[in-house]
């Protein structure tokens, strides 16, 4: 590219720059209220935290427990076929 575009953030020379935010003194009393609200959140976002991990424990325990109650049936039935397969082919054949 032969040609570069330049950026250029300047305010004209005629016309004055805008005030920057509002300047006012905060009042302690005003930062005090938002450091005990802050604390209080990040309790809460701790407690919640833990809420979860308890949750995602008690999920996976559910699903593990459910896997062990579907396979008891089916070990069941592969012994149950096996028995009679010997059975069978003992007094049978």
């Amino acid at each position: 590219m032969d040609n570069e575009l330049k950026c250029v953030f300047g305010w004209p020379a005629n016309q004055q720059a805008p005030a920057p935010a509002s300047q006012e003194k905060v009042s302690t009393r005003d930062l005090d209220t938002v450091v005990k609200e802050c604390k209080r959140l990040r309790r809460e976002v701790g407690s919640l935290r833990a809420e979860n991990t308890q949750l995602r424990t008690e999920g996976v325990r559910q699903r593990r427990f459910e896997g062990e109650q579907h396979m008891l049936p089916t070990t069941m039935i592969i012994l149950a076929t096996f028995f009679m397969g010997f059975v069978v082919g003992k007094y049978v054949f």
